[in-house]
C-alpha cells in the first residue's frame, strides 16, 4: 500500500499503519494547579520529616513498613507528596493513642 493511501500515521519501527485513537487522550489535558496545594507539593525525606514533626529515620521506617509510599525519585532520593505525609502522620498518631 503506498503511503498516500492511508491517512493514519505509520509506526516508525514496523511501517504498519497505526489505528486512530477511539477516545481523547486524557494525559494531555491540563489541570489547574494551585500553588501551595499539598496534593502537588513534593517533599524530600528531610522536608517530610519536618512537616510531620518526626525524624528522617521515622519517615524511612514508614516507607519500609508501607505506611508511606514515595511518589517520585530524584536521583537516589525519595520524594513524597505532602498530603500523603500528613495522612500517614495522622494515621500513626491515631494508632498510638
Amino acid at each position: 500500500m503506498p503511503p498516500s493511501a492511508c491517512w493514519y500515521p505509520r509506526s516508525r519501527h514496523t511501517g504498519i499503519p497505526m489505528s486512530q485513537p477511539s477516545a481523547p487522550d486524557r494525559r494531555h489535558i491540563q489541570t489547574a494547579i494551585t500553588p501551595g496545594d499539598p496534593r502537588h507539593r513534593l517533599l524530600t525525606t528531610a522536608e517530610a520529616a519536618e512537616t510531620a514533626g518526626v525524624t528522617t529515620a521515622c519517615i524511612r521506617q514508614w516507607t519500609h513498613r508501607g505506611y508511606l509510599t514515595p511518589t517520585a525519585h530524584h536521583g537516589k532520593h525519595n520524594l513524597y507528596r505532602e498530603d500523603h505525609v500528613l495522612d500517614a502522620e495522622r494515621t500513626r498518631r491515631a494508632h498510638r493513642t
